[in-house]
């Protein structure tokens, strides 16, 4: 059956909830790190800042920790969805031949630059933090002296929920697009695995001596997969043009060659969320797999369950800070 790309529901889940844990630890760390106790307003704000490279320590710490198990789980989800590729193309495959061994240079690079991507999470961190403490004590600070109906408490309280329902934030895809850190590195872990997939998928029938495949019509595609919609594509770029093969019955068919994998990914085939499905093309199957039609209002509650679980993530950041 053709490969339909998960978007990395299945594998990004241990990834995700790693981050999880970590966001709360330092929201918690934080809070209790600037709580406001009681005494004068210079004598606290004295030790807090006396206290700030033990906090930044606890950070770097708490990150350190991160990375080390961050690691094994991003290999393994993406080796597990490469597997899921090369299953799926060996499953299309007629001619499987279980002695040809995918090539797994291209995975090697992934889970190489998805591991670079993550990591530059961490190093921002530890600024984030830091500014949000040393911001914190400067609000608490000005509204205590500036004589409003407000006490340090409620001040560094307003200031903890600001910081708590915005997230851990700073995090800018290649679009342009603002994540806190759990959602960047869930887009990130989540676009990868379904790159191995289809990586797995394509190395497989590569080995087996197949180099094009078809891509489905999906209703309602994006103008950038609409114009390779039912097209035969190049995985290695070194089939082009108009191509004639004999099927098993003898029977000649002739197939165009749109353009190779590698320009097809450039003008945006396979992007993130990608709906289309890719088979593997021969002259006894060269009708395009047809792609399983997710009706308007499945798509439209799929929209709302994840505003819904965004709204989820920041309440419960709301209350790490309330708990601390």
């Amino acid at each position: 059956m053709p490969l339909t790309p998960s978007f990395g529901d299945r594998r990004a889940g241990v990834v995700v909830a790693l981050y999880r844990r970590a966001e709360r630890k330092l929201l918690e760390g934080l809070a209790k790190a600037v709580a406001p106790g009681v005494g004068h307003l210079l004598v606290w704000m004295r030790r807090l800042l006396l206290r700030f490279s033990l906090y930044r320590s606890q950070v770097d710490r708490l990150i350190a920790d991160l990375d080390r198990e961050m690691e094994p789980a991003v290999v393994a989800a993406l080796m597990g969805a490469w597997r899921d590729g090369v299953s799926a193309a060996a499953a299309d495959l007629d001619d499987f031949d279980d002695a040809a061994v995918p090539d797994e240079h291209d995975l090697r690079r992934l889970i190489d630059d998805t591991l670079s991507a993550v990591r530059e999470t961490h190093r921002h961190v530890p600024g984030v933090m830091g500014n949000v403490y040393r911001r914190i004590i400067d609000d608490a600070v000005q509204a205590e002296r500036s004589g409003a109906n407000i006490d340090r408490a409620q001040a560094v309280q307003r200031a903890l929920e600001a910081f708590a329902r915005r997230g851990i934030t700073g995090f800018v895809d290649v679009r342009g697009r603002r994540y806190d850190l759990v959602s960047y590195v869930e887009m990130a872990v989540r676009s990868a695995v379904s790159r191995a997939e289809i990586d797995g998928y394509f190395a497989r029938l590569a080995a087996a001596g197949h180099d094009l495949f078809v891509v489905s019509d999906v209703a309602g595609s994006c103008p950038l997969c609409r114009p390779f919609e039912g097209r035969t594509i190049s995985i290695t770029g070194s089939t082009a043009g108009a191509i004639t093969r004999d099927n098993s019955s003898g029977r000649t068919v002739t197939v165009t060659v749109m353009c190779s994998l590698a320009e097809a990914r450039e003008r945006g085939l396979f992007h993130r969320a990608c709906r289309h499905t890719l088979r593997v093309w021969t002259p006894d199957d060269p009708t395009p797999p047809r792609a399983t039609r997710v009706p308007g209002e499945i798509r439209a509650r799929r929209r709302r369950q994840r505003d819904l679980a965004r709204r989820v993530r920041e309440r419960q950041r709301m209350g790490f800070i309330a708990q601390s």
